[in-house]
């Protein structure tokens, strides 16, 4: 790692500095270790879910007591019941909180955070050639320059194409002429705040499991701030974590996290990962990892294929309620146990030939069946199995197809339970656009208008079901999350759900087919303000639109026509697998802000000839021809070609750069 960060210093003293620097007047530092741990901890702190989903629930639920919590996807099918939720006797809770806060921050990031995946690695009964096929789709918040660079490292006695994230040493992902590894989000639930009994006598006193008092610590922080001198904070913490106000009004509440807990060794199992010898050597590789939670999926050369969840996993009782605040003075609920690796959910060389992931729910395993998290839906996952269980003849044409998929049988399935509330008393453009939804075939296509309708209409519909309980602040933070997804069909399927009532209209009791009506009526009105009075005309490429956004460019203007890249019209959608992806925040269209951050596709009958694709390009300097010069082939669902052969790659090539280290 140090050699690595002498080059990165040494290019930094040396070498170009982007425009970027000059506008804005801040110097290039030095990197150090420290920097690398930071980009391991941003990417962990975007994924953890529990920092915002958990105090949102948890007032949901002394608010408006279990039947509201009864129709949110806290558990899966298999898993045990847990009792005793809410909490009984606590004061009910206002709006806001933290879980708003940390979303602002997330939203005023620079650097984008890592939101899903897809992944899928067929084994040699299942592909044509009989060698294993492999496609991996990291899902990250579009930004420019581009999240990954692609580096082709080679020595005389090793090399590896990898993926790697700006500071960071190690490719996580990547292929060589033996193996492939790539990787989607577990979500498991790594995050747990605690409620926290202060001594009334001694604030820097509370009541630990064991009854006996535990110190509150404090830490003194300094935080630099460009052009203002610096501020110092004062962080308190318990032993399970630093305090944090995460209701307003009410005593502050621990914060316990795996990756401050026990993260793992990120750094050396990416450096493993890019050094195997062998499937055995990867499972040993991947049970480094402690947080984020990861999914990695493997495949080589000798035909095997597997598939590893990378997690530090908190053995907790099955009864012990994760999506909420927990008692720190129970026993049961300290964080104090971790499953063994081998109790991991996994699957190595499976009967059905093949491994995926879409970020969804693992099935039991070793008998063991409750992971808490925040897994997708099974949108993705149940579109990959119905494409890959029939056939037996995989190709690579036909994985790079796959890729691009953008039909949501999922969404037809809830039109089927939608659509029944609009049966009768429509007319005119109501009912045009009524029928055309009913005559969808789910696909995302960029001439159909199918899309618009649909996604029009579940945004308006998401609104009216919880913005009235959750409040707008709650409301943003959790509205794209996992979890809401994960509770439509539930919501669609009980029309006796408490959600349906609009709570601020205390003398109407609305039933589902009144939300459902009232929610379709403001969808196709605000179309008919957007776009128009012709409903042919509201396809899907004039709403759904791709922008790479700089940092400087994020609020538009001249900085945005220099620095952002695009938009560009795009197929794909929300929770398809080509998953480019947008909010249902309140707003014209349903630009893309996030998707695949890469797509590979490797073929081990022809691994010397892998494919891949970049949303923008490789370089991240502005005046580079390669600042964007993958963006359109990205837009149009296409790849380019990715070569190990050395003389193939000096014969494609257009220049040469030699970097001499002066001792």
């Amino acid at each position: 790692m140090l050699a690595y960060l002498d080059g990165v210093n040494t290019f930094i003293a040396e070498g170009n500095a982007p425009p970027e620097f000059a506008l804005t007047g801040i110097p290039m530092d030095s990197f150090t270790v420290v920097n690398t741990y930071d980009v391991m901890g941003y990417m962990a702190f975007s994924f953890a879910a529990g920092f915002r989903n958990d105090p949102v629930f948890e007032r949901i639920g002394r608010n408006f007591g279990r039947a509201y919590l009864a129709d949110i996807a806290l558990q899966y099918e298999g898993e045990t019941v847990i009792p005793r939720y809410p909490a009984e006797g606590l004061d009910t809770l206002p709006p806001g909180g933290i879980a708003a806060r940390v979303q602002r921050v997330l939203d005023r990031m620079p650097v984008s955070p890592l939101i899903g995946s897809n992944a899928w690695v067929l084994g040699p009964r299942r592909t044509a050639s009989g060698k294993v096929l492999f496609a991996n789709d990291p899902h990250i918040a579009y930004s420019q320059p581009s999240v990954w660079y692609e580096a082709h490292l080679e020595t005389p006695d090793w090399h590896f194409y990898g993926y790697h994230l700006a500071g960071h040493p190690f490719a996580p992902i990547g292929h060589c002429r033996d193996y492939a590894v790539g990787m989607t989000m577990f979500e498991n639930d790594d995050v747990n705040y605690y409620r926290e009994t202060f001594y009334p006598e001694d604030s820097s006193l509370v009541l630990g499991p064991t009854g006996h008092a535990e110190p509150v610590r404090s830490i003194k922080s300094r935080i630099a701030i460009k052009g203002e001198a610096d501020t110092v904070i004062t962080i308190r913490r318990t032993p399970r974590g630093p305090l944090m106000d995460v209701f307003p009004g009410e005593a502050p509440a621990s914060a316990w996290w795996t990756y401050l807990a026990r993260p793992g060794d990120l750094l050396q199992a990416a450096y493993r990962l890019a050094h195997l010898d062998g499937m055995a050597a990867g499972r040993e590789a991947v049970a480094l990892v402690g947080a984020p939670g990861l999914n990695i999926m493997y495949g080589d050369a000798e035909g095997n294929v597997a598939w590893w969840v990378a997690a530090a996993l908190v053995d907790l009782p099955d009864t012990v309620n994760t999506f909420g605040l927990l008692d720190a003075t129970n026993p049961a609920h300290q964080p104090d146990r971790f499953l063994p690796f081998a109790q991991n959910p996994q699957a190595e060389n499976p009967p059905a030939g093949y491994v995926y992931s879409a970020n969804n729910y693992p099935a039991a395993y070793k008998g063991r069946a409750h992971y808490p998290g925040y897994y997708a839906p099974d949108n993705r996952a149940r579109r990959i199995n119905e494409i890959l269980d029939p056939r037996r003849d995989w190709t690579l044409a036909d994985m790079q197809a796959m890729a691009i998929d953008d039909q949501s049988p999922v969404a037809l399935d809830y039109l089927g339970m939608m659509l029944p509330a609009l049966a009768d008393g429509l007319s005119g453009r109501l009912a045009q656009a009524r029928d055309s939804l009913a005559a969808w075939d789910g696909r995302h296509q960029a001439k159909s208008v199918g899309p618009t309708l649909y996604h029009s209409w579940m945004r308006k519909l998401l609104a009216a079901l919880l913005q009235d309980e959750m409040g707008a602040e709650d409301y943003d933070a959790v509205k794209s999350d996992f979890i809401i997804k994960r509770s439509m069909p539930m919501l669609l399927a009980r029309a006796e759900s408490p959600w349906w009532d609009d709570v601020t209209t205390t003398e109407t009791v609305e039933t589902q087919a009144d939300i459902l009506r009232a929610s379709f009526e403001a969808a196709i009105a605000g179309l008919e303000a957007d776009w128009g009075d012709d409903l042919i005309s509201w396809r899907w490429e004039r709403v759904h639109t791709l922008t790479h956004p700089h940092a400087f460019g994020r609020q538009g203007g001249m900085l945005g026509d220099i620095f952002n890249v695009g938009p560009l019209p795009i197929a794909g959608g929300e929770e398809v697998i080509n998953n480019i992806s947008f909010s249902y925040s309140e707003g014209k269209g349903f630009p893309a802000t996030f998707g695949p951050s890469r797509r590979a596709v490797i073929d081990f009958s022809d691994v010397e000839h892998s494919y891949s694709i970049l949303p923008t390009g490789q370089s991240g300097h502005l005046l580079s021809p390669y600042y964007d010069d993958q963006a359109a082939m990205y837009q149009r669902g296409e790849y380019r070609l990715q070569l190990l052969d050395r003389t193939e790659i000096e014969a494609a090539s257009a220049d040469q750069v030699l970097w001499l280290r002066r001792d």
